[in-house]
């Protein structure tokens, strides 16, 4: 599915980058340019780098 329809990243890319260390909406951003032009992505755009960095925190629990 895409969140950013005005630079085509997809929520497989959002979740690519969060699993390359990227953590923060501004680093997102910076990699992605989604949420750069218009701004209608930027919620969705936060909702998939919370929810993928609340799993990668999960997992990290669970090997710990």
């Amino acid at each position: 599915m895409y969140v950013c329809l005005c630079n085509g990243v997809s929520e497989a890319n959002i979740k690519r980058l969060v699993d390359e260390g990227h953590h923060t909406m501004r680093e997102i951003q910076k990699k992605c340019k989604a949420g750069n032009d218009c701004g209608q992505c930027l919620f969705e755009l936060k909702r998939v780098v919370d929810e993928t960095c609340s799993k990668c925190d999960e997992d990290d629990a669970k090997h710990a």
